[in-house]
């Protein structure tokens, strides 16, 4: 489903179609065009492919393409993209697979035009549609920078797959599928915020217990946010994230300074439950019912808002979903709370 403007995005799992919560992500842009046409001239490929359709729908109810090859050479669909890409900066390339033959290894690669800069071949699952990614820095200004979704490495002589939904975008690992046409489209951030912490926020005293799912666990560099109230900046704050070492973190920032700060456990992918109570002199953390960890130095900041997967001030988003978001105004057990 998509939405539009200021409607919030709430996911479900494709499979069980039980609800995720609310997905928020940072701002990114697909910088393919004909996302989901792939029979469209801007996909050049080669004579070895005829593109198709059966029926196969694609998590949107949109028909996949089926993609069937011949002989034993030319096996290969590609784009020039419009634009070189910035060196150094981590790129992305996504798509949604479902072999309809036997499975057999994709070659997903960047180009500059003639030889490979950066590829890896993946042999999807069979019998299900699963999105798969490859993440390549480039190194050098292509001339005629182009990717591939199914390079020359890929199948066989009458080996079938479905495809839909190709992505290239400029980040370390994919975030939700961005439909494009005949041009490049960006998705703004999310911005979740709840404007107004009156009459209900206790300044002296409380606590804040949020479940959430990490989009990506695995980003050791990446700090992302659950949930904070902040006053609009990133200098005071009390917060529930991600650190950028992987763990779970809650902290008060006044005026830039670190009050409190608290780890517990290990991020992971799998939905957490993070209570996290506030009081000057007396902060506790605890993750999915662990033992609270506690700092007892720390004064409070002023903050007028809440924001949700998030820091105003300075993005980190958690690039997830959030599943519940519960406030007290008084100190809790955490342990219990996040149990």
């Amino acid at each position: 489903e998509w939405v539009g403007n200021d409607v919030p995005r709430l996911t479900y799992d494709p499979v069980t179609l039980q609800p995720l919560g609310l997905l928020v992500e940072e701002q990114r842009t697909n910088l393919i065009r004909h996302s989901a046409n792939l029979a469209n001239v801007a996909w050049p490929r080669g004579a070895g492919v005829s593109i198709s359709t059966d029926g196969q729908l694609a998590p949107d109810g949109t028909p996949m393409q089926l993609i069937t090859l011949a002989g034993t050479t030319n096996h290969n669909i590609n784009q020039v993209l419009l634009a070189p890409l910035a060196t150094g900066q981590a790129h992305t390339i996504s798509v949604y697979v479902k072999p309809k033959s036997a499975p057999f290894p994709f070659q997903i690669a960047y180009y500059d035009g003639n030889s490979s800069l950066n590829s890896v071949l993946i042999t999807p699952q069979p019998g299900v549609i699963q999105r798969i990614a490859f993440t390549f820095t480039p190194t050098v200004v292509a001339a005629s920078p182009q990717i591939r979704i199914l390079g020359f490495s890929s199948g066989g002589d009458g080996d079938q797959v479905y495809i839909w939904g190709a992505q290239l975008e400029a980040g370390a690992f994919p975030t939700s599928y961005i439909p494009t046409e005949a041009s490049q489209v960006t998705r703004a951030a999310d911005m979740a915020t709840v404007d107004t912490l009156s009459p209900w926020y206790n300044a002296t005293e409380g606590a804040l217990v949020v479940r959430f799912v990490l989009g990506q666990p695995g980003v050791s560099t990446l700090n992302q946010h659950a949930a904070a109230f902040s006053d609009g900046g990133f200098n005071n704050y009390l917060a529930i994230r991600k650190q950028a070492n992987t763990t779970i973190r809650g902290q008060s920032v006044v005026a830039g300074d670190v009050q409190a700060d608290i780890t517990s456990g290990a991020a992971a992918a799998s939905t957490m439950k993070v209570a996290f109570s506030y009081k000057a002199d007396s902060f506790a953390l605890s993750q999915n019912g662990s033992v609270a960890v506690t700092d007892l130095t720390g004064t409070l900041p002023v903050v007028d808002r809440l924001d949700i997967g998030r820091l105003s001030g300075a993005g980190q988003y958690l690039n997830g979903t959030i599943a519940s978001l519960e406030y007290y105004p008084r100190v809790i057990d955490v342990q219990q709370a996040s149990a």
